[in-house]
């Protein structure tokens, strides 16, 4: 009698739902995997603010911006389809559906490129070769970020600078707050806020200490 029971048809949509399991699992992966190139490409961005190479530090923070986006718009696709893949009527979607796999496994891929920390290395490297790979970099960089990822590159940046700039005088006698603009504050100042060219610039006024 068991030789007569027919096994389950696998249906295009019960296909979709297994396919979109598996790119969120090797998305999940990737995630833990490609925070090590972040935080390495943050260590160079740092090293190269400390030799006042900033051009090379912002290619190395955008870099860093664009996989971080990778990871969130690719993320944010797939929950898309999987809603899609959910609805009752399948089979009006379903060329969607296929569509949004197709490009998810492209963006996966791609993805996984960028998880080569080789070529993360390159971007601290002095030679022609590594020079050449800069300038590929920040070219293709330059026109893949959007205003608000690019503005958020130079707050990090800015933030960086200032970090430098307040480990290079530690030693003072005053304690020193870090400020984003790249400077450093002393405990006797007096900090003024003055709009100046559609942005806030910082005025400091520092007292002069008097021995009783």
């Amino acid at each position: 009698m068991g030789g007569n029971q027919s096994t389950p048809k696998i249906t295009p949509q019960d296909r979709a739902i297994l396919d979109l399991k598996l790119q969120r699992d090797k998305l999940r992966q990737y995630q833990k995997k490609i925070q090590v190139v972040l935080d390495r490409e943050h260590a160079i961005a740092k090293a190269h603010i400390s030799t006042g190479q900033k051009d090379r530090a912002i290619i190395a923070l955008r870099r860093r911006k664009y996989q971080q986006g990778l990871l969130l718009k690719t993320d944010g696709q797939l929950e898309n389809l999987e809603q899609l893949v959910s609805t009752i009527e399948f089979s009006l979607v379903e060329v969607s559906v296929l569509h949004g796999l197709k490009q998810g496994n492209e963006v996966l891929k791609e993805i996984h490129r960028e998880m080569n920390v080789e070529s993360v290395e390159k971007l601290l490297e002095e030679t022609t070769e590594a020079r050449e790979y800069q300038r590929e970099i920040g070219e293709m960089l330059s026109n893949n970020l959007t205003l608000d990822e690019e503005d958020a590159v130079q707050r990090e940046l800015l933030q960086l600078q200032a970090d430098i700039v307040c480990t290079h005088i530690s030693k003072a006698r005053q304690p020193l707050t870090c400020t984003l603009l790249g400077g450093a504050v002393s405990s006797s100042a007096r900090v003024t806020r003055c709009p100046v060219g559609g942005a806030s610039h910082i005025a400091f006024t520092r007292f002069a200490v008097h021995s009783q």
